[in-house]
């Protein structure tokens, strides 16, 4: 790996970066039809740092919901998918969003209430 990769980003906040476990969710239709998505057994671990969402555009996007969600940037291949839960400091999240870059991935999580 050449120097100049050391002073990215993604590199200098490392440290502050702590493992996650994923809770996959897994759609269940009930005897009326309704579906709900309830946990499965798999669980997975990503290592990411979350912070609050703050941008303009994410509170004309969700509007009051900010409050209570945070986002993180996924370098690695995530197996993560919208619906899925994250616990969070002893809180339940559930990924609203992810949006895809080339190198990278936003994952969006609302508290669960």
């Amino acid at each position: 790996m050449r120097d100049i990769y050391k002073f990215a980003t993604r590199y200098r906040l490392g440290p502050f970066k702590h493992d996650y476990t994923i809770f996959h969710m897994q759609p269940q239709t009930d005897a009326y039809g309704n579906v709900q998505a309830k946990r499965s057994g798999a669980t997975e671990t990503i290592h990411v740092m979350w912070t609050p969402v703050d941008t303009d555009a994410d509170v004309q996007m969700y509007g009051r919901d900010v409050s209570r969600m945070v986002r993180a940037v996924c370098y690695e291949t995530c197996p993560i998918r919208e619906l899925d839960q994250v616990e969070i400091d002893g809180e339940t999240y559930e990924i609203v969003q992810i949006r895809y870059y080339n190198t990278y991935r936003y994952l969006y999580a609302r508290k669960t209430v």
